[in-house]
């Protein structure tokens, strides 16, 4: 079997953050209640969770989302963060 590799990076903020992100179909963008996880529900696929961030990004542009899926152009993007690969 093989597995597809993705990177991904955003900046926490109103409508997204590390306890909110989607990666259940129940999950929406946006502000979750308070202590709500985005977890629950059915898991989404990689091209769901990477379509549900990528509309966060959109709706919330604050969030500066970046997906990768070549590994050189993640290095390349964490390079223009400041961040060391």
């Amino acid at each position: 079997r093989k597995f597809a590799e993705a990177w991904y990076s955003f900046r926490p903020g109103p409508g997204l953050s590390l306890d909110s992100l989607p990666v259940a179909e129940s999950a929406a963008v946006g502000r979750p209640a308070e202590g709500v996880s985005g977890a629950r529900g059915r898991r989404r696929t990689m091209k769901g969770f990477r379509d549900a961030l990528m509309d966060a990004g959109k709706f919330y542009a604050h969030l500066d989302v970046h997906w990768e899926e070549i590994h050189d152009r993640w290095n390349e993007h964490l390079g223009d963060l400041g961040l060391d690969p």
